[in-house]
């Protein structure tokens, strides 16, 4: 027991204790696997932030969680004297939490000291600079391009200098183009339902065993509704979510579904997503072009490039991608199907900040 002390075990494990309970974990003893994605997260949360180690590596610490828990993570951070990196899509916790930006772009690191806003501001204004550079250069490029149009007399003597410059110059604008901050082109497809009621749940209740989740849940969902889940880990968010998509069965109660309800389900776990298929076998699915309800048809190789990826990716397997590149895929797979009900659970984990903002603006 006196050696036990001595290495800080009963410290850590109080300690470890004290913060599940401030994240509003308070059944220690159910097994990890039965926890939900959130619950799960809390136990890591707790683990890291019990740690004797003087840095600490933090890798997406806020997927999955609730706001409230996300919250006091943040403040025992702002509380630590520790050091740490944190790699986040979150853009409000590293504003609040860091005080240095490390930015990995075309295989090169940038340190920038100051806060994440400022960084945001300080890209802004390189972008600003790089757009007024590349006009200004176009415009010259169009000058030497008419010149080297020119039959050789008309050009003069002096033409082969002209001619390094030219090429030159189109190598310059070649580079501020490649330059450009790269964004996500969402596509929709939406469907022409006019039934005006989607699905109808009236007193259902469901459980997990003999552990009940939901009892006597009544509402609608109706064309046009743009409803957000809130509530904390382990309530059933995600649950819900399968209730309605048909993936659960409700254990009492009355569902009502409109005919040939077309439902598409962004889960947060991705199991439904085969990893040893390619990108172009899961969008495709057989075929080389998609078609969109607006008439609109796009091969499987752009459609693909429009969610940020290089075409030459286009063949490797799903296994071979990261977590967030799975979820774009994921998003990519599910918006491309024509659906009445879209169902995101937690769309944005793992999601680069510049794609989260244009998922937001398109779903608005």
């Amino acid at each position: 027991m006196d050696e036990l002390e001595k290495l800080g075990h009963w410290e850590i494990s109080h300690s470890f204790e004290s913060y599940l309970k401030s994240f509003k974990l308070d059944n220690l003893e159910r097994d990890v696997k039965d926890l939900s994605g959130g619950e799960q997260r809390k136990v890591l949360l707790a683990l890291g932030l019990t740690s004797k180690a003087n840095l600490i590596l933090w890798d997406e610490p806020t997927n999955h969680l609730d706001i409230e828990t996300i919250e006091a993570f943040e403040e025992e951070l702002l509380k630590t004297d520790k050091s740490f990196i944190v790699i986040s899509h979150d853009r409000y916790l590293l504003s609040k939490v860091t005080n240095k930006i490390f930015h990995i772009n075309r295989s090169e690191i940038t340190a920038y000291k100051g806060s994440y806003a400022d960084y945001i501001t300080f890209l802004d204004s390189q972008e600003e600079a790089r757009k007024k550079m590349l006009a200004k250069l176009r415009n010259s490029l169009k000058r030497e391009t008419d010149w080297m149009r020119q039959g050789i007399k008309a050009r003069g003597t002096r033409s082969k200098k002209r001619v390094e410059n030219f090429k030159d110059l189109s190598s310059k604008v070649n580079t501020l183009k490649s330059e450009a901050k790269k964004s996500m082109e969402v596509l929709i497809n939406k469907s022409n339902r006019k039934t005006k009621m989607l699905t109808e749940f009236k007193n259902v209740t469901f459980s997990y065993g003999e552990r009940p989740m939901f009892n006597q849940l009544d509402f609608a969902l109706y064309k046009g509704d743009k409803i957000g889940v809130i509530g904390e880990n382990g309530v059933g968010k995600s649950t819900l979510m399968k209730l309605i998509a048909g993936q659960l069965t409700v254990s009492g109660g009355r569902t009502k579904y409109a005919d040939d309800l077309k439902i598409c389900y962004f889960s947060q776990t991705k199991e439904e997503l085969n990893l040893d298929k390619t990108p172009f076998e899961l969008l495709g699915d057989g075929e080389d072009f998609i078609h969109f309800k607006n008439g609109r048809s796009l091969h499987v190789a752009s459609y693909f490039q429009n969610y940020l990826f290089d075409q030459s990716e286009l063949h490797r397997p799903l296994s071979s991608f990261s977590g967030g590149e799975i979820n774009r895929l994921q998003l990519a797979l599910n918006l491309k199907n024509e659906a009445d009900i879209w169902i995101f659970d937690e769309p944005t984990n793992d999601l680069d900040i510049e794609s989260i903002e244009i998922l937001r603006k398109e779903t608005l």
